[in-house]
């Protein structure tokens, strides 16, 4: 196992990007009286992170997959990300993306940064049949992707997670610094958990050079 001095594992939806294209997506098909209600069983735990996406996407026609990705053109991504990892590259900290979110809508935002991370893990939609199938290597019935278990296959001194949201907390809570904004401060503000505040990925940028 590669050990590494400090490493950054940042989210996707909400993070990277200004919108989460997973609920974009969900909003391009699915009535809103419906939406609401697993929202609803979410917030109220009667339902999974996974189960409420398995419940959303599995069983759809698969042509709608084309339709999700055109429907998220107009997303953007957070300001001062490529800088950030030109320069986490530059100060040898790797970061690896770990996101709930999709392969395809991922790739079509920011594939052509692939390269520039250590590793990428998410969830993928598999459109070959007529309907779509959602799964991951890392689906524990529980979340979509477990990120805190990701997390627990790399050795570092300094463990650095940058996100915004629900699936974000367990590994915010595992993390050595936790960079968070949106839902992510209060949920760990209720918790006593120490957290970065963070607007853009220039504020990231220049925090963790004064780390």
């Amino acid at each position: 196992m590669t050990y590494y001095d400090k490493l950054i594992f940042v989210d996707y939806d909400g993070t990277i990007t200004t919108q989460d294209t997973v609920l974009k997506s969900i909003n391009l098909f699915m009535d809103p009286k419906e939406a609401y209600k697993t929202a609803t069983k979410l917030h109220e735990g009667e339902i999974t992170l996974s189960e409420a996406v398995h419940g959303c996407f599995d069983g759809l026609d698969a042509n709608l997959l084309d339709r999700m990705v055109d429907n998220i053109k107009d997303v953007n991504i957070r300001e001062g990300f490529e800088e950030f990892l030109f320069r986490m590259d530059e100060l040898q900290i790797p970061v690896v993306l770990l996101s709930a979110g999709f392969e395809p809508l991922i790739m079509s935002k920011i594939g052509h940064l692939k390269h520039s991370f250590l590793d990428m893990y998410y969830g993928r939609i598999d459109a070959s049949g007529e309907t779509l199938k959602i799964d991951s290597d890392f689906d524990d019935g529980i979340e979509l992707i477990n990120k805190q278990e990701v997390m627990n296959l790399y050795k570092s001194d300094m463990k650095i997670i940058i996100g915004d949201g629900l699936t974000d907390l367990g590994m915010a809570i595992n993390a050595d610094v936790a960079f968070a904004r949106g839902q992510l401060v209060d949920m760990l503000k209720d918790r006593g958990v120490d957290y970065v505040l963070w607007n853009d990925f220039f504020d990231v940028t220049r925090k963790i050079e004064a780390l």
